[in-house]
């Protein structure tokens, strides 16, 4: 199982980090720098083909919360602690350096802040709700599981935004690129 859930976690840690489609060129095709026509030829803007919008990028942050999860599923299990913390960091880390590779440095800041802060925000609610009204309760067990079932809240929630609002494709069209070549044709 220890093996299983290593293997999940290593598998989903290799982020592709390629660059776009349309951004590499093709086989034998070669770069032309933009020239500077003489005197007497004229410039020519021709547009090279748009560069595609960004796909989505959801399933690969699915699929790295799914190997955290197994992770501290399979360390608690196993009763090592190595596992389970290997398994939060992961939870932590991994949709952060995911949005990363996409060139989405404001996500994976965001993304951050969403699973320190949700969770531990989550336990604090879940710890004030959880505590008794009146002076003679002793019910620290009641009081506790209320801060671990917020904290859990906090868990789910940070994963449904982060997987599902900042893995999506951008809403704004890729820029057009231009090619700019020199023209034989005799200026006007």
């Amino acid at each position: 199982m220890i093996r299983l859930v290593t293997c999940l976690i290593l598998l989903s840690s290799a982020v592709a980090v390629a660059d776009p489609p349309g951004l590499t060129l093709p086989a034998g095709a070669v770069l032309q720098q933009p020239m500077l026509a003489p005197p007497g030829l004229a410039v020519v803007e021709r547009p090279v083909r748009a560069m595609p919008p960004e796909t989505s990028y959801r399933s690969q942050l699915i699929i790295a919360d799914t190997a955290a999860v197994f992770a501290v599923v399979g360390g608690i299990k196993a009763e090592s602690a190595g596992l389970a913390i290997v398994g939060v960091t992961s939870w932590v880390v991994m949709p952060a350096l995911i949005h990363s590779a996409h060139h989405h440095g404001a996500r994976a800041a965001q993304s951050l802040l969403l699973r320190f802060g949700l969770p531990v925000l989550g336990g604090l609610i879940g710890n004030q709700l959880g505590k008794c009204g009146s002076a003679d309760c002793d019910d620290s067990d009641g009081q506790a599981a209320a801060t671990a079932l917020g904290f859990l809240v906090g868990i789910a929630t940070a994963t449904v935004i982060d997987d599902a609002y900042l893995g999506r494709a951008d809403d704004a069209p890729a820029p057009q690129v231009q090619n700019l070549v020199a023209d034989a044709s005799p200026a006007r």
